[in-house]
């Protein structure tokens, strides 16, 4: 978990709560079928700006500069002009964050 999902993480998980109860001698709970109960308070959601197309666009160019001009890698940020709103963003070389194994290398310092 990373970005937007991580700087707002507090907000989007909502609140913990637990529920103290009996279990009978076979394991069963003892709760009154009238009894309204809520485990967990529903988190915010929030809504992205990033245009797919855009989003797209912006990282076909962006490879095809890396490419051209022989960089170790760049970044391309699209905003509107208007709102300030997030179009697209894009970095080269890109990896998959669902297999972090595939990721390139970092080089130079590292921050701790």
């Amino acid at each position: 978990m990373e970005g937007i999902e991580l700087s707002l993480n507090k907000y989007l998980r909502g609140e913990r709560a637990f529920l103290v109860c009996e279990r009978d001698a076979r394991g069963r709970l003892i709760v009154p079928a009238t009894t309204p109960v809520e485990v967990n308070s529903k988190g915010h959601s929030i809504g992205l700006t990033i245009d797919r197309n855009i989003q797209h666009v912006a990282e076909s160019e962006l490879q095809a500069a890396v490419e051209k001009y022989r960089a170790r890698g760049g970044m391309a940020l699209v905003l509107s002009p208007g709102t300030g709103e997030v179009l697209a963003m894009a970095t080269a070389p890109s990896f998959n964050p669902n297999n972090p194994p595939t990721a390139p290398r970092r080089r130079g310092r590292t921050v701790p």
